[in-house]
C-alpha cells in the first residue's frame, strides 16, 4: 500500500544473473545445469521487467490500498537442460 498521490515504481532483479533482464537464468547445481527465462510485465510478453527506474519497471499512483501486479513468465526455446531442480533469486524493489 502506499499513500494517496504517492509515485513509485517496481523493479525485478535477480540475485544470480543480473544485470540484462533478457538474460535471466534458473540454475540447477547437481548436474550442472541452467535455463534461460524471462519476465514481462505484459500478457502480450513484450515489455520486459527489470530494474532500471523510468525504463522498465513498472510504476503507478498510490491510493491508499493494496496494489496489484502480475509478471508474465516464458521460457524461450533452448537445448533442453539436464533434468533436475532449477532456481533463481528474484527480488523486488520499491522506490518511491
Amino acid at each position: 500500500s502506499c499513500t494517496a498521490g504517492t509515485q513509485y515504481e517496481i523493479g525485478l532483479t535477480s540475485v544470480l544473473f543480473s544485470g540484462n533482464p533478457a538474460l535471466r537464468r534458473m540454475i540447477n547445481v547437481l548436474p550442472l545445469g541452467s535455463v534461460q527465462y524471462q519476465i514481462f510485465r505484459d500478457n502480450a510478453r513484450t515489455q520486459l521487467w527489470g530494474d532500471t527506474l523510468g525504463s522498465n519497471t513498472a510504476s503507478g499512483v498510490g491510493n491508499g490500498s493494496a496494489q496489484n501486479f502480475t509478471g508474465y513468465g516464458l521460457v524461450p526455446p533452448q537445448a533442453t537442460p539436464p533434468s533436475g531442480t532449477y532456481y533463481d533469486v528474484v527480488v523486488v524493489v520499491v522506490t518511491y
